[in-house]
């Protein structure tokens, strides 16, 4: 899993997971072969990621993007359904929600896409001392 991160200090790279859990199996049955969980973590890339750690207090650093992006396609659109999604996209931005957190239609998540905006990923929003470990699990 590729996770996207801005606002705090984080090793970039692959990452191993530890989870108490598969430690827990390993040692109970003996496995020959054990798979840990690998994430990788990229600092301030979003399109490449399939999920987001920011800060609560960074969370419009993030949400600027979009707002910067959906406004120019605003200003492309005529009258229709994609305006008015669009427009209430952006009211939605600037009170600062991300858009994962909005329910949409089938419809709408397809307009969406095709926009590709960053905060319709998954967005996990951290106070910032989280150890790595649990901000793969929130993740």
């Amino acid at each position: 899993m590729k996770i996207g991160f801005t606002g705090i200090d984080l090793p970039e790279g692959k990452t191993k997971y530890k989870d108490e859990k598969l430690i827990a199996l390993e040692a109970k049955d003996k496995a020959k072969k054990v798979v840990p969980f690998f994430a990788e973590f990229i600092k301030d890339e979003f399109v490449q990621s399939e999920a987001i750690v920011v800060p609560k207090s960074n969370i419009l650093d993030l949400l600027i993007l979009d707002i910067d992006k959906i406004e120019t396609r605003l200003s492309k659109l005529e009258d229709g359904d994609e305006k008015v999604l669009m427009t209430r996209c952006l009211e939605l931005l600037e009170q600062e929600t991300p858009l994962c957190d909005v329910d949409f239609n089938d419809e709408e998540r397809e307009l969406l896409i095709a926009t590709a905006p960053v905060s319709f990923k998954p967005i996990v929003q951290i106070e910032g001392s989280e150890d790595i470990n649990t901000i793969i699990f929130l993740t």
